[in-house]
Protein backbone atom coordinates (compact mmCIF):
# COMPACT_ATOMS: atom_id res chain seq x y z
CA UNK A 1 0.00 0.00 0.00
CA UNK A 2 1.36 3.33 -0.75
CA UNK A 3 0.90 6.47 1.55
CA UNK A 4 1.54 9.68 2.22
CA UNK A 5 2.39 12.00 5.29
CA UNK A 6 1.10 15.32 5.93
CA UNK A 7 3.17 17.85 7.84
CA UNK A 8 1.57 21.29 9.67
CA UNK A 9 3.82 23.62 9.22
CA UNK A 10 4.39 25.48 12.75
CA UNK A 11 1.95 23.47 14.24
CA UNK A 12 2.11 21.63 18.27
CA UNK A 13 0.29 18.83 18.79
CA UNK A 14 -2.85 19.75 21.06
CA UNK A 15 -2.58 23.56 19.91
CA UNK A 16 -5.74 23.23 17.81
CA UNK A 17 -8.78 21.72 18.17
CA UNK A 18 -9.57 18.79 15.59
CA UNK A 19 -6.38 18.24 14.86
CA UNK A 20 -4.98 15.32 16.55
CA UNK A 21 -1.36 15.04 15.58
CA UNK A 22 1.09 17.03 13.81
CA UNK A 23 1.30 14.67 10.44
CA UNK A 24 -1.45 12.68 9.84
CA UNK A 25 -0.71 9.09 7.46
CA UNK A 26 -3.07 8.90 4.67
CA UNK A 27 -3.24 5.10 3.08
CA UNK A 28 -4.78 4.34 0.13
CA UNK A 29 -7.30 1.69 0.92
CA UNK A 30 -7.80 -0.19 -2.56
CA UNK A 31 -5.71 -2.39 -2.19
CA UNK A 32 -2.60 -1.57 -3.61
CA UNK A 33 -4.53 -0.26 -6.75
CA UNK A 34 -4.62 2.94 -7.03
CA UNK A 35 -7.39 4.92 -5.96
CA UNK A 36 -9.38 7.93 -7.63
CA UNK A 37 -8.42 10.37 -4.66
CA UNK A 38 -8.26 10.35 -0.38
CA UNK A 39 -9.56 13.24 1.39
CA UNK A 40 -8.36 14.54 4.56
CA UNK A 41 -10.62 17.05 6.47
CA UNK A 42 -8.43 19.29 9.36
CA UNK A 43 -10.34 21.69 11.40
CA UNK A 44 -10.26 23.92 14.44
CA UNK A 45 -14.08 24.15 14.58
CA UNK A 46 -14.64 27.64 12.47
CA UNK A 47 -11.86 26.71 9.31
CA UNK A 48 -11.26 24.04 7.54
CA UNK A 49 -8.64 22.60 5.51
CA UNK A 50 -9.34 20.03 2.86
CA UNK A 51 -6.06 17.71 1.76
CA UNK A 52 -6.63 16.19 -1.81
CA UNK A 53 -4.43 13.33 -2.59
CA UNK A 54 -4.88 11.73 -6.27
CA UNK A 55 -4.40 7.88 -6.40
CA UNK A 56 -1.34 6.50 -6.14
CA UNK A 57 -0.29 7.25 -9.38
CA UNK A 58 -0.70 11.06 -8.87
CA UNK A 59 1.87 13.62 -8.01
CA UNK A 60 0.28 16.64 -6.55
CA UNK A 61 -1.29 17.82 -3.46
CA UNK A 62 -4.24 20.15 -3.39
CA UNK A 63 -5.36 22.11 -0.10
CA UNK A 64 -8.12 24.62 0.35
CA UNK A 65 -8.93 26.45 3.42
CA UNK A 66 -11.95 28.36 4.37
CA UNK A 67 -15.05 27.91 5.77
CA UNK A 68 -17.47 25.79 5.05
CA UNK A 69 -19.68 25.92 7.73
CA UNK A 70 -22.75 27.99 7.52
CA UNK A 71 -22.07 31.74 8.41
CA UNK A 72 -24.49 34.80 9.33
CA UNK A 73 -24.09 37.50 5.83
CA UNK A 74 -26.96 39.31 7.01
CA UNK A 75 -28.28 40.01 10.86
CA UNK A 76 -31.59 41.71 11.55
CA UNK A 77 -31.24 43.43 8.72
CA UNK A 78 -33.58 45.78 6.57
CA UNK A 79 -31.52 46.86 3.38
CA UNK A 80 -27.96 46.52 2.19
CA UNK A 81 -24.97 43.84 1.49
CA UNK A 82 -24.39 41.34 4.00
CA UNK A 83 -20.57 40.20 4.71
CA UNK A 84 -19.00 38.42 2.17
CA UNK A 85 -17.34 34.94 3.28
CA UNK A 86 -14.40 33.37 1.59
CA UNK A 87 -15.28 29.51 1.33
CA UNK A 88 -11.20 28.95 0.70
CA UNK A 89 -11.40 27.86 -2.78
CA UNK A 90 -14.55 27.47 -5.37
CA UNK A 91 -17.42 25.84 -3.69
CA UNK A 92 -19.83 24.87 -6.59
CA UNK A 93 -23.35 24.60 -4.00
CA UNK A 94 -23.99 27.67 -2.19
CA UNK A 95 -27.22 27.99 -0.19
CA UNK A 96 -28.60 30.59 1.62
CA UNK A 97 -31.28 30.39 4.60
CA UNK A 98 -33.13 33.36 4.87
CA UNK A 99 -35.49 34.00 8.25
CA UNK A 100 -37.65 36.58 8.41
CA UNK A 101 -37.97 38.56 12.36
CA UNK A 102 -41.40 39.89 12.57
CA UNK A 103 -43.64 41.56 10.45
CA UNK A 104 -42.32 41.87 7.23
CA UNK A 105 -45.39 43.73 4.70
CA UNK A 106 -42.33 43.94 2.07
CA UNK A 107 -38.74 43.25 0.80
CA UNK A 108 -36.35 40.44 -1.15
CA UNK A 109 -33.36 38.98 -0.78
CA UNK A 110 -31.03 37.14 -2.87
CA UNK A 111 -27.80 35.40 -2.86
CA UNK A 112 -24.09 36.60 -4.61
CA UNK A 113 -21.13 35.09 -5.89
CA UNK A 114 -17.94 36.75 -6.63
CA UNK A 115 -14.36 34.87 -7.33
CA UNK A 116 -12.42 38.37 -6.11
CA UNK A 117 -14.85 39.72 -3.53
CA UNK A 118 -15.04 42.79 -5.39
CA UNK A 119 -17.11 41.75 -8.32
CA UNK A 120 -20.54 40.50 -7.56
CA UNK A 121 -22.71 38.44 -9.57
CA UNK A 122 -26.36 37.67 -8.44
CA UNK A 123 -26.53 33.80 -8.48
CA UNK A 124 -30.33 33.48 -8.00
CA UNK A 125 -33.77 35.28 -8.61
CA UNK A 126 -34.32 37.56 -5.24
CA UNK A 127 -37.00 35.51 -2.44
CA UNK A 128 -39.71 37.64 -1.78
CA UNK A 129 -40.32 38.13 1.88
CA UNK A 130 -43.33 37.59 3.90
CA UNK A 131 -44.15 37.39 7.64
CA UNK A 132 -43.47 34.12 9.27
CA UNK A 133 -41.72 32.70 6.17
CA UNK A 134 -38.69 31.41 6.02
CA UNK A 135 -36.71 30.47 2.44
CA UNK A 136 -33.87 28.66 1.19
CA UNK A 137 -31.93 30.38 -1.75
CA UNK A 138 -29.70 27.91 -3.15
CA UNK A 139 -27.54 27.73 -6.35
CA UNK A 140 -25.49 24.86 -7.35
CA UNK A 141 -23.42 23.80 -10.35
CA UNK A 142 -21.57 26.87 -10.72
CA UNK A 143 -18.96 27.98 -8.81
CA UNK A 144 -17.69 30.79 -6.92
CA UNK A 145 -15.11 31.53 -3.48
CA UNK A 146 -16.70 33.97 -2.06
CA UNK A 147 -20.68 34.57 -0.89
CA UNK A 148 -23.00 36.94 0.34
CA UNK A 149 -26.58 37.58 0.88
CA UNK A 150 -28.20 41.38 -0.35
CA UNK A 151 -31.19 42.73 0.25
CA UNK A 152 -32.87 43.77 -2.74
CA UNK A 153 -35.99 45.86 -2.20
CA UNK A 154 -35.79 47.35 1.16
CA UNK A 155 -37.58 45.19 4.01
CA UNK A 156 -40.65 47.01 5.54
CA UNK A 157 -43.49 46.43 7.58
CA UNK A 158 -41.60 46.85 10.88
CA UNK A 159 -39.60 43.38 10.42
CA UNK A 160 -35.80 42.45 9.64
CA UNK A 161 -34.08 39.62 7.98
CA UNK A 162 -31.21 37.24 8.93
CA UNK A 163 -29.66 35.32 6.25
CA UNK A 164 -27.05 32.79 6.73
CA UNK A 165 -24.86 31.11 4.11
CA UNK A 166 -22.67 27.89 3.70
CA UNK A 167 -21.04 25.88 0.98
CA UNK A 168 -20.12 22.68 -0.07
Amino acid sequence: MSELRVGLEGYTPGSAPGVVSSSLSVTNTTGGTAGTATFVKITDGTATASVAVPGTGGSSLLVATGTTAAVTSLTTATTGNGTAYDFGSARANISAAVLVNGTVTAGTVRLEGSHDNSNWIPLTTSATLATGVNQDVSKSGVAYRFARAVVGTTVTGGGSVTVTVAAA
